[in-house]
């Protein structure tokens, strides 16, 4: 979070509406360029994926990265995004966050192999 907010990055958080928040974001994907999905299980962070300094037991996490370039897998995560941004920081109750998500039916892809 300290490298995000001294490059400047627009932050939302989820306790800005004076609640405690609802703890239930849990999204681990990034999009580039519209292009390419990097998701998995694997958080973010450093120590997540290489472990925190000096404690050797934390490294080698079991977690997974995939780098997946499909234009229109990148659509359906930006589309996600877009509802849980909102309009952005400041103006919380237009982000989909946590509780205040709607239940929406799941995206679908329609895959097609290439050669």
């Amino acid at each position: 979070m300290a490298i995000l907010q001294r490059a400047g990055v627009p932050l939302i958080d989820d306790t800005a509406d004076g609640s405690a928040g609802s703890g239930l974001m849990h999204h681990k994907f990034m999009v580039v360029d519209r292009a390419v999905v990097v998701t998995g299980s694997a958080n973010f962070t450093p120590s997540c994926i290489h472990g925190d300094p000096g404690a050797d037991r934390t490294r080698g996490n079991v977690n997974h990265l995939m780098r997946l370039h499909s234009r229109e897998l990148a659509h359906t995560f930006v589309s996600e995004f877009e509802r849980m941004w909102g309009d952005g920081p400041g103006v919380y109750p237009t982000a989909a966050l946590g509780w205040a998500r709607a239940a929406e039916p799941p995206s679908r892809c329609t895959w097609v192999k290439r050669r």
